[in-house]
């Protein structure tokens, strides 16, 4: 469960965004609320799609450039280039 401090500023994050967006129903700024508390609280599964998702296109990419290796660069590169290549 999120601390207080979390949800605050995830409420906070919320109408900022929504404000950026011109989103103005109180229900529409929940769910944009409801939605950065899920991946403040639960980020693992939704890396695990991204790198599922990454890894079918690099398999796709690879076969159709027959090359033979890819790099994943960058501060979000690396926890899905990890996720990517497989265990350890």
């Amino acid at each position: 469960m999120p601390t207080n401090f979390v949800h605050e500023r995830g409420s906070r994050t919320a109408h900022r965004v929504a404000t950026r967006l011109s989103v103005e129903d109180p229900a529409d700024v929940r769910t944009l609320r409801d939605a950065y508390l899920v991946t403040y609280e639960f980020p693992a599964p939704l890396m695990v799609r991204v790198a599922d998702d990454m890894l079918a296109d690099l398999r796709a990419d690879v076969a159709d450039r027959n090359v033979d290796r890819v790099v994943t660069l960058g501060r979000d590169g690396h926890r899905s280039g990890a996720g990517c290549s497989g265990p350890a």
